[in-house]
């Protein structure tokens, strides 16, 4: 399968999948879609601002499917519609940038 696969660490096809659920960990579209867009700020910093309903402030750095830091799920969160600032106090989520699981489709 080549080695940009070898990063992850569980494949599946997509005919060995039984069934497919919602995660609580899992990050909505439009915040993805916006830190598609995030520009960026430091050396391979590319941030974009949420913040959960206890008013938490998180850091995201680039496109992340899911999210699970300090006890605050990925469904929890919202964009801040706030630009990044260093002096800012934030929840910093800059995990690897591969995901663990991926599940390829067959032609």
């Amino acid at each position: 399968m080549g080695h940009h696969y070898t990063t992850f660490k569980n494949i599946f096809f997509i005919d060995e999948i039984k069934n497919i659920s919602e995660s609580d960990f899992g990050i909505s579209l439009e915040i993805r879609n916006k830190a598609e867009k995030a520009e960026e700020k430091r050396m391979g910093f590319y941030p974009t601002i949420l913040k959960n309903k206890q008013g938490k402030k998180i850091a995201l750095n680039g496109i992340s499917m899911f999210f699970n830091s300090e006890e605050i799920k990925g469904s929890e969160l919202k964009l801040a519609n706030e630009e990044w600032n260093h002096k800012e106090k934030y929840i910093y989520y800059t995990k690897d940038k591969a995901e663990k699981t991926i599940v390829i489709a067959k032609k």
